[in-house]
């Protein structure tokens, strides 16, 4: 399984949320190393953990930055992340029942997800923060 690169590719220029990206990245690779080193279920939940106080985090401040600038397509972007917080929550729920096939395929979700959200969905809102002067 490939880890994620971080690119310029998925930099909005918003130092705050590019940062936030990028850790979410490295947890998310940080998975992939544990599930291809030993694939503990312990450590796996305990980095699971840690990216959901990451994703929380990020998804809290993302979407009251879109309010604060008034984005036209909040209501949208907001109801995106409670669909991924679902999906994210039955995978996890799968995983911490013991059911470890489902970690592949929860990191595949996971690495297709957020790279398709920051490079089609994060990136719609980037002119409305530079217009705002949020960056």
């Amino acid at each position: 399984m490939e880890k994620l690169e971080w690119s310029e590719s998925l930099k909005l220029g918003i130092v705050v949320i590019d940062y936030q990206h990028r850790k979410i990245i490295n947890i998310i690779n940080e998975l992939i190393d544990e599930m291809l080193s030993s694939c503990d279920i312990e450590s796996i939940l305990s980095m699971g953990d840690d990216l959901v106080e990451a994703v929380l985090h990020h998804l809290d401040y993302e979407e009251k930055i879109l309010k604060e600038i008034s984005y036209d397509d909040y209501d949208t972007h907001k109801e995106i992340h409670n669909q991924y917080i679902k999906q994210t929550n039955y995978f996890y729920e799968k995983i911490r029942h013991g059911d470890i096939s489902s970690i592949g395929e929860f990191i595949e979700f996971l690495k297709d997800w957020w790279v398709y959200h920051i490079t089609n969905e994060d990136i719609k809102y980037k002119d409305f923060c530079i217009k705002s002067k949020f960056n």
